[in-house]
């Protein structure tokens, strides 16, 4: 065997050594650690006058739960896991606070997704940061920690969870005054959005909230969908985006820049403030119908009543162009609203003159 076939033998067996050798190496040995890489962390505000940091190494220190855990998806479906970690309320008692005496929560995800746990949730549920997920660490996607909130909506079982925000509760206004959605869009300049395969119409948010002529909105908003589901967004998060009021799971809020776990459909009910946008058509769905005379429509009654417009004893009804009626409290029962045949949505009021009758009915607003 000659001297250039001994060589290159011997570069071949220990290429092979140098590969075996990767393939044996551990977990620590590369710089990873079980369930995730070392110095892995969330961080906890509004307990304290600076951000709190937490390692995931401290998390699993303390004591951890196993339970199954179902999830419930937005359109009902279960799915159940076995979750092993710490419940947050013991996270903040070395901190002396109570999960259930928060106002509210807002968990954040590393790709930017956040959503508001409100207090009833916090009352009534556990709240895990979960670990380890099936018996398995979690995988890179779902890394540091999985909020896993047991029986409630997945949209609370944040992956990638890196920051936990304690909320400070705020009084709830009385609501003055309910806009309708639907006018108020036509208000503003509709776009072309396409949303999945589907180019619908919309409109954005921020030309929206100048229309209510108002300098002191909230920093929040609520609201509830048709189908019952509520939520809380920042108002800042909301200004980016956009209302899409035609097509699939209109009106729906949504930005091309958000994840689309942000997305808000079917959007019935807005409260900001004292001021609430109701959209007519979700409000048919989810109040139903009454006639009067020849007319068929939501009861006005109950959509200043579903909004919290009340306690007063003379309301104003203003349309798009301007025009108003004042209309008495034992009135409004006699009110009904609906979409005429030229597509404005419109109040017609049973046994009282026609002039009170308002076409494009933009708003209905308490009269001190």
């Amino acid at each position: 065997m000659n001297k250039r076939v001994r060589m290159l033998q011997f570069v071949v067996l220990m290429l092979i050594l140098t590969l075996t050798a990767a393939g044996c190496s551990t977990p620590a040995e590369s710089g990873n650690t079980a369930g995730g890489q070392e110095g892995e962390k969330i961080v906890i505000s509004g307990l304290k006058s600076t951000d709190i940091e937490v390692s995931v190494e401290e998390l699993k220190g303390l004591d951890s739960v196993t339970v199954d855990a179902t999830s419930v998806s937005s359109s009902g479906e279960e799915n159940q896991y076995t979750v092993t970690g710490p419940l947050l309320d013991d996270l903040l008692k070395k901190y002396g606070k109570s999960q259930c005496d928060l106002n509210g929560i807002r968990l954040v995800a590393g790709d930017g997704y956040s959503i508001e746990v409100p207090p009833e949730v916090l009352q009534s549920r556990d709240l895990i940061l979960a670990h380890t997920i099936d018996g398995q660490p979690l995988d890179e996607k779902t890394r540091p920690i999985r909020a896993v909130v047991p029986e409630e909506r997945a949209m609370y079982w944040i992956r990638n969870l890196v920051r936990i925000e304690v909320l400070e509760g705020a009084p709830q206004a009385e609501v003055g005054r309910v806009y309708i959605l639907e006018t108020l869009i036509s208000q503003a300049a509709a776009e072309d959005y396409t949303y999945y395969e589907s180019t619908d119409k919309a409109v954005k948010v921020d030309e929206l909230l100048g229309l209510l002529n108002s300098d002191s909105l909230p920093d929040t908003a609520s609201f509830v969908a048709s189908d019952g589901f509520e939520k809380n967004e920042q108002l800042d998060i909301l200004s980016e985006g956009y209302i899409k009021f035609t097509g699939e799971d209109a009106p729906l809020f949504l930005s091309p820049d958000l994840p689309k776990g942000m997305h808000i459909k079917s959007i019935y009910l807005c409260t900001l403030g004292d001021m609430a946008l109701v959209s007519q058509e979700k409000a048919v769905e989810v109040l139903g119908t009454k006639k009067a005379e020849d007319k068929e429509g939501v009861s006005l009654e109950e959509i200043v009543s579903q909004a919290g417009l009340t306690g007063t004893d003379m309301y104003l009804l203003t349309a798009a162009d301007g025009y108003t009626v004042e209309i008495m409290k034992d009135d409004i029962e006699k009110g009904i609203v609906f979409r005429n045949s030229k597509g404005q949505i419109t109040v017609f009021f049973e046994g009282l003159p026609k002039n009170t009758q308002v076409k494009d009915f933009l708003s209905i607003e308490r009269m001190e």
